[in-house]
């Protein structure tokens, strides 16, 4: 899903929202921080595929479309508890935790969003 832009990516809202069946959806989810600090050898293998999505407030980009933001997961966060580096962290924690500075425990993850209820 990153590498939609944001106008694609509100008309997937709108879509899914259109469909009766579906009540909530997974979406990728990556910080200001970790897009920037994306390490240069990764930014030169995807080149083609940069990532677009860059909402700026999230959960106010899906509450206007009629989703809220249910669940958030830091892989970070999850991966200190357990404390193990993250798959797309191949260096290790130290690693990540100095490319992204203060902001590393919630640079990436996953969000659960619903369907919002009419008022």
């Amino acid at each position: 899903m990153p590498y939609l832009s944001n106008h694609h990516i509100a008309a997937l809202a709108e879509e899914l929202k259109s469909l009766d069946r579906v009540a909530y959806w997974v979406v990728d989810y990556f910080s200001a921080a970790a897009i920037h600090q994306r390490p240069r050898q990764m930014q030169h293998k995807m080149r083609n595929a940069p990532f677009k999505f860059a909402p700026g407030n999230w959960t106010a980009f899906f509450e206007k479309r009629g989703w809220q933001v249910q669940e958030l997961r830091y892989f970070c966060r999850r991966s200190q508890s357990a404390e193990t580096a993250p798959l797309n962290c191949p260096c290790g924690l130290d690693d990540l935790r100095h490319r992204l500075g203060s902001a590393t425990p919630e640079a990436q993850g996953v969000q659960n969003v619903r369907r919002l209820r009419p008022a």
